[in-house]
């Protein structure tokens, strides 16, 4: 179990980003939930369908390949497929800003390392591939709940 350690809001090292923090991660959950839904109600069975009439994605050149350009058109998969990007953009938009403001407690803290480090591949092997700048702020967070540890 994790213990919690609150950091004051106010403090010179954590000016207004600390504050808000909770709030812009429930906007985040309910961002990723509104994504999650929309690919589990639409492109879940778009794709399905999909994979039915075209099991192997014809080749440019032959006949089948503009009948399955037409079906991703006419079936609104290409429609629903640039909506579900919008909203997988909008949730890793809150996500980045949650990583760049400093955490208020531990449990943020360790939301910030499942983000980052819990993505693996099949190879065991992390995916994300994560630069330094955009993990400097999980790292300064976990410095600063573990320096007395």
């Amino acid at each position: 179990m994790i213990a919690t350690a609150t950091v004051e809001a106010n403090t010179p090292e954590n000016p207004d980003k600390v504050e808000g923090w909770h709030d812009l991660f429930a906007r985040y959950v309910e961002s990723k939930r509104e994504a999650d839904t929309f690919h589990a109600e639409v492109i879940d069975p778009l794709h399905r369908d999909e994979m039915k009439r075209f099991p192997v994605w014809p080749a440019r050149g032959q006949p089948e390949h503009e009948l399955a350009r037409e079906w991703r058109t006419d079936s609104g998969f290409e429609a629903a497929s640039e909506r579900f990007e919008s909203l997988v953009e909008a949730y890793a938009a809150l996500a980045d800003e949650l990583l760049k403001r400093p955490a208020p407690d531990a449990k943020a803290a360790l939301w910030k390392f499942d983000y980052l480090f819990s993505d693996f591949n099949e190879d065991g092997y992390l995916s994300g591939g994560w630069a330094r700048s955009f993990c400097s702020q999980a790292l300064s967070d976990i410095r600063r709940f573990l320096g007395a540890a």
